[in-house]
């Protein structure tokens, strides 16, 4: 995971300022109730989940993946982020398909694992949210908004109505 997040670092992306811990600090701030749809176990054991050799394969590939091949998708990373904050899903979108046919950085997982089974996990969370009372803010990575197996797409089945805002 670190060397994944190595790219994204020298291009300038501090690891210590993403929305999820900026988001959490204002909850906190604020005294909300937070809740998450994962524990950290459940992600550390959904990143290391593949077999011994799939995640060797990773991270060879991370270790010997060209600095062509990692300027580009630090390029193509950049370009889907900026466009999303333009509220254009298109690059975002066409990122995760091209994680979903095994493209740079997915080497040793799994698009199932990593995004698609998520979301359908947290489409049943959501909809029991909804059938309760009061109200939640749901915050989720890009990735997961966008596609044919986005959460909105997996509420969608469930009868529910939802939309990025």
């Amino acid at each position: 995971m670190m060397l994944g997040m190595g790219p994204l670092v020298a291009g300038g992306y501090d690891p210590e300022a993403g929305v999820d811990l900026t988001l959490t600090k204002m909850a906190e701030d604020q005294g909300d109730k937070i809740q998450g749809f994962e524990t950290f176990e459940q992600q550390m054991d959904l990143l290391a989940g593949g077999t011994e050799e799939e995640q060797l394969a990773g991270l060879r590939a991370a270790l010997t993946a060209p600095p062509e091949a990692m300027e580009e998708l630090q390029k193509q990373s950049e370009a889907a982020y900026e466009a999303w904050a333009r509220g254009d899903a298109k690059p975002i979108e066409e990122l995760m398909t091209a994680m979903a046919a095994g493209g740079p950085g997915m080497e040793g997982m799994s698009i199932e694992a990593m995004l698609y089974n998520r979301n359908e996990d947290w489409a049943g969370q959501i909809e029991k949210l909804l059938a309760g009372d009061g109200v939640s803010f749901i915050a989720v990575g890009a990735g997961h908004l966008v596609g044919p197996k986005s959460v909105q797409e997996r509420l969608k089945l469930r009868g529910i109505e939802a939309a990025r805002y």
